[in-house]
């Protein structure tokens, strides 16, 4: 649950369906089924690190022991950074969808009132992350139970009226349709870069990896399933969109809501209610499930002596590092008002400034397997899973990233005459530098 959530698949497809039918048609879908590609090869390189040292810390963890305590360090931050900037954006969507859901559209258009609500959201999520691992997990099921089963409703409706009512204006699926190359690899790959990070977030599942009954093997098969139901969701809906739609009319709607603008031709008359409730759901999940791999990460490394050590307390009574996710839901907070305040894109800024931490540690910890596992590389398993698997990982983050850089210099979005995402990305690093630099006479840096 934890590990699907954190996708927010509702939201993810609400506002990207439009801009994938816009770069290839139909093809959106195949590019969709292909994306799962490399999370696979970066999920099989957490499991292999996971399975030999189970750490809350992940990527900040297992890279420190393959490259160093800097490395490590700044792996950690990518992390913690990654998250934080995505939370602005999901605190945003869900200010704004609750509004819509009761009827108060103005306000869904204020500023004002989309920084008063995304801060009571933020609020009100950091304290049930607070309160156990326990309490998350019930609230993600009842979330993600609603907005999957709401999906599922809305893409068997739409197929069925296509396929075999045969709904006028819409365009019959086809087995092309799952081409990823069919519309040219300008577009293939704009549109992969773009899918890639519908994906992400099912990393979440290793986050908790301390608080399971099976530590080594639990979060591993929890990623895999949550890739695996993820990849059928995003897929299927994908078809179902373009093909209630049309190309053209999809691709049109460009970045707007696709599952708002036809929710009230598949569903009828509460259709509309119905699928804003889906989209708040997906990102009110996507925030608390963003708040709980930010936070085990600060855990671990206040532990290890790379942060302040409070911030490595556990509440005995709910077995909670209340401490951490306090402090991390402040720090959304302040970055949620930052990015709310400075930016006339905020939404899209933030997604983006996002990007490059992703592929960072993606990239990070896929490289760090061969160098963890050295010594122990003999056998074909080893071979295959320790070597062949994480490198090709490492390869395609990296191709992602250079392309993230691409997207983000040409931004229209600016602050003092820089993009806004990469101005953000640029100051959360100096931030992580100085952070560390901080820490550099503690036990993590003199120890090693």
């Amino acid at each position: 649950m934890i590990g699907l959530a954190s996708t927010a698949p509702a939201y993810s497809l609400a506002v990207t369906v439009g801009l994938l039918a816009d770069e290839a048609g139909g093809h959106a879908a195949g590019i969709m089924l292909l994306a799962v590609a490399p999370m696979l090869l970066v999920a099989l390189a957490y499991r292999e690190l996971n399975a030999h040292e189970p750490d809350a810390g992940t990527t900040f963890a297992w890279v420190a022991r393959a490259f160093g305590p800097r490395t490590g360090w700044l792996g950690g931050w990518a992390v913690v950074v990654s998250s934080l900037f995505v939370m602005a954006s999901l605190a945003q969507v869900a200010a704004q969808y609750l509004f819509l859901l009761v009827g108060a559209d103005g306000l869904a258009d204020s500023r004002g009132a989309q920084l008063v609500a995304g801060l009571v959201w933020i609020g009100l999520l950091t304290w049930l992350c607070s309160r156990g691992i326990t309490t998350t997990a019930a609230t993600q099921t009842a979330l993600l139970l609603i907005e999957l089963v709401l999906l599922l409703v809305f893409t068997v409706k739409a197929l069925w009226e296509v396929v075999v009512v045969g709904h006028q204006g819409s365009t019959t699926p086809e087995a092309s349709w799952l081409d990823p190359f069919g519309a040219g690899m300008s577009a293939t790959w704009t549109g992969l870069l773009l899918a890639v990070f519908l994906y992400w977030g099912w990393d979440s599942s290793f986050s908790v990896n301390e608080e399971t009954a099976a530590p080594r093997r639990g979060p591993a098969i929890a990623a895999l399933a949550a890739i695996g139901v993820l990849v059928v969701v995003l897929v299927g809906s994908t078809v179902a969109v373009i093909a209630w739609g049309g190309v053209e009319r999809t691709a049109a709607l460009g970045d707007e809501d696709v599952l708002a603008a036809f929710a009230q031709e598949v569903l009828g008359g509460q259709g509309g209610n119905l699928l804003l409730l889906c989209v708040l759901s997906s990102a009110v999940a996507g925030t608390q499930t963003t708040i709980v791999p930010m936070v085990r990460t600060v855990l671990s490394m206040g532990a290890h002596g790379a942060m302040p050590a409070p911030l490595a307390r556990v509440e005995k009574d709910s077995g909670s590092p209340a401490l951490a996710t306090w402090v991390i839901g402040a720090v959304s907070a302040a970055l949620f008002v930052a990015f709310l305040m400075s930016s006339e894109n905020a939404l899209a800024d933030s997604v983006e400034a996002t990007a490059l931490g992703i592929c960072a540690y993606y990239g990070l910890t896929c490289a760090a397997v061969p160098a963890y596992f050295r010594g122990h590389l003999s056998g074909r398993r080893n071979i295959v899973f320790r070597l062949i698997v994480p490198i090709a990982g490492s390869a395609w983050m990296v191709a992602l990233l250079i392309g993230s850089v691409s997207s983000l210099l040409g931004g229209e979005s600016k602050v003092f005459g820089i993009a806004t995402p990469v101005l953000f990305a640029a100051a959360a690093l100096l931030a992580g530098l100085v952070l560390m630099a901080t820490q550099r006479r503690g036990a993590y840096f003199t120890s090693r």
